[in-house]
C-alpha cells in the first residue's frame, strides 16, 4: 500500500471508497496538485478544503479485466475479446473458408523460371504456387506471420538477427522440374494470383518457434530489456535441437527453462508427425493444416491476463481443454462451457455492440461520431 505523497510528510491513514477501477482518497493539507509515488501508482490531487486534499487513485487490484468469448455454429465461428466488459476486438471465421496460410504441403515442381529466379509448384490447389529462390535457401528472412488471425490482430514479431552475406544461388541449382518438395504457404492466393510458399518451414508454439530446416537462433525485437534478451538467447541456444533453429517469441519474457522445454517438446512431436506424413504421401498433398481460429487464440492470446475463456459449443470446449492441458495446464480452469438458454453474445451484451458497429454512424464516448 502506498504510504506517502511525493515530496511531503508521511500521510495519515487513508480513507477508501471503492468505485469501479478507482479509489477515492482523502489526504492531509499540503498534498494538493502533487504526483503520487509508490507501488507504481500515480495520481493528481486537488484541494477541496483548507485541511484536506482529495483525488482518484488507480486500483492495482482492479486493473483491466480481459475476457474471451467464442460462439460456434454451423455457419461460422465468432470471437469477441472484452476488456472491462467492453468489446475491444472481434473476429470471425466462416466454416467453408478455412485459413490456408501456415499449412504445409508436399508439392511437385512443374516449371523453373530462370529469369525470375523462381519455381512454380503444384500443391493440389488448381493454381500453382510461387516459390522464390530466397525461400528455398535457408535465409534469415523476417519472422513468420504470427497467430490468431494476427495479420488482423497484431503486427508480426520481428527478430534480432545478424544477417550474413549469402552466396548467390540460381534457382536451377537447387530445384529441378518434377522434384518433390515440402513447402509451407506464406501468402494465400488472391484472385487469379497463386499462393506464395517457402521451404523454410516454421512451427509456432506458445513461447518458441521451431525452425526444423534452418539453423538459426533469434529473439523477438519487441523484447526491450537487454538482460532478458540475453537470458532468452542463452536458453534458446541451450535447448535448440541439433540441425534446427529456434525463435523466441515475445510471450516468452519471464518464462522458465522448464516451460521452454515443454513447448519445444510439443513442437518437436508435431514436426516428427509432419515429416513422417510427408514421407509417405504422394505429391501434391496437404500434409499439415494450421490451427483454426479458436486454437490460435488459446496458443497466442490466452495468458494470465485473461480471466475467462467462454465457449458455447461442448465439442469445441472439450478439444480446447485437451489442447490447453498439453500447452499450459495452469490456465485450463479458465476455459468454461456456456450451457445456458440465452445465447452467449446476447447475455454478455456483445451482440448489440457488434450490430452497432455496422451502422453508418458510430457514436464515440466523447460525444462525437464517425
Amino acid at each position: 500500500m502506498c504510504s506517502r505523497l511525493y515530496g511531503r510528510e508521511p500521510m495519515k491513514p487513508w480513507t477508501f471508497w471503492r468505485r469501479a477501477r478507482f479509489t477515492w482518497m482523502t489526504a492531509p493539507r499540503g498534498a494538493c496538485d502533487r504526483s503520487f509515488s509508490g507501488q507504481g501508482i500515480r495520481i493528481r490531487v486537488a484541494c477541496k478544503a483548507p485541511t484536506k486534499a482529495v483525488g482518484w487513485c488507480w486500483n492495482k487490484d482492479r486493473l483491466m479485466q480481459k475476457k474471451i468469448l467464442v460462439s460456434v455454429d454451423a455457419y461460422e465461428t465468432r470471437v469477441a475479446i472484452l476488456e472491462n466488459a467492453q468489446l475491444a476486438e472481434y473476429f470471425f471465421e466462416r466454416t467453408d473458408q478455412h485459413r490456408m496460410a501456415g499449412n504445409i504441403y508436399k508439392g511437385r515442381v512443374t516449371a523453373i523460371a530462370q529469369g525470375m529466379e523462381a519455381a512454380f509448384v503444384d500443391i493440389g490447389m488448381g493454381r500453382n504456387a510461387f516459390l522464390f529462390v530466397s525461400d528455398v535457401s535457408p535465409t534469415m528472412d523476417d519472422e513468420f506471420a504470427e497467430l490468431t488471425d494476427e495479420e488482423e490482430e497484431e503486427t508480426e514479431d520481428e527478430i534480432d538477427v545478424e544477417r550474413p552475406a549469402l552466396p548467390p544461388v540460381s534457382i536451377g541449382e537447387v530445384l529441378k522440374e518434377g522434384q518433390e518438395v515440402l513447402v509451407q504457404m506464406e501468402k494465400e492466393p488472391i484472385g487469379t494470383k497463386g499462393s506464395r510458399v517457402t521451404t523454410n518451414i516454421s512451427l509456432p508454439g506458445k513461447y518458441l518457434v521451431l525452425l526444423p530446416m534452418t539453423k538459426h537462433i533469434g529473439v523477438s525485437r519487441r523484447i526491450d530489456n537487454t538482460a532478458e534478451k540475453e537470458r532468452l538467447r542463452a536458453l534458446a541456444e541451450q535447448l535448440c535441437p541439433n540441425g534446427m533453429g529456434v525463435i523466441v517469441r515475445t510471450a516468452a519474457q519471464g518464462r522458465s527453462a522448464e516451460e521452454f522445454k515443454q513447448d519445444l517438446a510439443t513442437l518437436r512431436r508435431g514436426w516428427e508427425r509432419i515429416s513422417k506424413q510427408g514421407a509417405v504421401v504422394r505429391a501434391p498433398a496437404l500434409v499439415h493444416q494450421d490451427l483454426g481460429l479458436t486454437f490460435r487464440l488459446v496458443r497466442d492470446v490466452l495468458t494470465e491476463e485473461v480471466t475467462e475463456f467462454i465457449i458455447d459449443e461442448a465439442d469445441v470446449h472439450q478439444r480446447l481443454v485437451e489442447y490447453t492441458e498439453s500447452l499450459m495446464p495452469s490456465l485450463t480452469p479458465r476455459l468454461k462451457l456456456w450451457n445456458k438458454d440465452t445465447p452467449l453474445f446476447v447475455a454478455q451484451g456483445v451482440e448489440a455492440e457488434i450490430s452497432g458497429l455496422m451502422n453508418k454512424k458510430v457514436w464515440l464516448n466523447c460525444g462525437g461520431y464517425i
